[in-house]
């Protein structure tokens, strides 16, 4: 008679790339049961902050014959994943991960319904609480992002669109970005529409909290020839375009601007009401404004007047035309911009 049963210990791995970094913990989950005389089940699965990765362990305990019996069902799972895992790189639609813990930026591709025919892609940043990124004209401080596609192959051109910022204030500084989450809608003009397209993109941007940190990412993505798939990434980029204030079609009608010696002041017509509408006015490269006063005399709210004073030393040359770019948005409701030109005699 046997005085004990022999146990053997086997430890199976698998791991793979957390969807994205903001999910530091997928989910965790132990369990114990009991699988007959002496043999345990334990099986847990989070994402390791280090690598991005997902560990999948699972540990058995027991009979030799019951391991055998486990490792001819897990074989056949395994088995399945691997193949879901060659489809799914088959049809990968994003980069890799690139940039800083704390503001990290992938690109991203999916069909946009409302752009049909056109090839849209996607910037995304995901940052940590506190930190932030910044629109094209940053303000006081910062650094917007820059984008260079050198080295791509059928890329005739690109333009990024950019939806509404937030306004930042701190210690009397004013700048103009984005925080938590922001996806960068980009235009892609291919040479060949029935070719593939090679996307090589060099990026630096800067990322703020307390301190700001310059930052450069190189990210790479294949773009297949013809029509983009629908995925979720499309609806992310949809989204954004959304907020992205357009330039014709709106309900502005009319603009008059005016140089003062410490402002530029600017009166807006409207067909449609202003509700308290966040107004960011800009100017030549070396001009920045402080926040506007504004106020409206007219029934119905539709004509507005707003100062925007001059932020720091730099003014407009007092003989010159420049060009300036008027963005005017409701937390809830229509945006448009507005382009102009300001000249000696005004």
């Amino acid at each position: 008679m046997r005085s004990g049963i022999q146990r053997h210990l086997i430890v199976l791995s698998i791991r793979q790339k957390c969807e994205h970094p903001s999910q530091r913990t997928l989910y965790s989950m132990s369990r114990q049961q009991r699988c007959g005389k002496g043999r345990a089940l334990h099986a847990t699965q989070n994402c390791d902050p280090a690598s991005f990765k997902i560990s999948f362990s699972v540990i058995i305990i027991g009979t030799m014959n019951s391991i055998l019996r486990f490792l001819r069902s897990a074989l056949f799972v395994t088995v399945g994943t691997c193949l879901f895992a060659a489809t799914s790189a088959a049809a990968q639609t994003v980069s890799e991960w690139r940039g800083i813990e704390t503001a990290e930026v992938r690109l991203i591709q999916g069909a946009v319904d409302q752009h049909p025919g056109k090839i849209k892609i996607g910037l995304e940043f995901i940052m940590a609480p506190g930190w932030k990124v910044y629109w094209r004209s940053p303000g006081d401080a910062g650094l917007p992002p820059i984008a260079n596609f050198a080295g791509s192959d059928n890329l005739a051109g690109f333009d990024i669109e950019w939806p509404v910022p937030k306004r930042f204030e701190y210690y009397g500084l004013q700048t103009f970005g984005y925080e938590e989450r922001l996806v960068l809608p980009i235009l892609i003009n291919r040479k060949q529409a029935e070719r593939d397209t090679r996307l090589k993109l060099s990026l630096s941007y800067a990322a703020c909290a307390d301190i700001c940190v310059p930052v450069k990412a190189e990210l790479a993505l294949d773009l297949a020839a013809g029509p983009q798939a629908g995925n979720r990434h499309g609806r992310a980029i949809a989204d954004s375009l959304s907020r992205v204030p357009p330039r014709t079609g709106t309900p502005v009608t009319h603009i008059a601007a005016s140089r003062r010696s410490d402002s530029i002041q600017i009166t807006a017509h409207s067909d449609q009401p202003f509700s308290n509408p966040e107004m960011i006015l800009e100017g030549p490269e070396s001009v920045s404004f402080g926040q506007p006063t504004c106020k409206s005399s007219t029934p119905g709210m539709r004509e507005i007047t707003c100062s925007f004073p001059f932020q720091g030393r730099g003014r407009p040359a007092p003989e010159s035309t420049a060009n300036y770019i008027l963005t005017i948005a409701h937390a809830n409701g229509w945006s448009a911009e507005q382009l102009f030109q300001i000249g000696s005699g005004n």
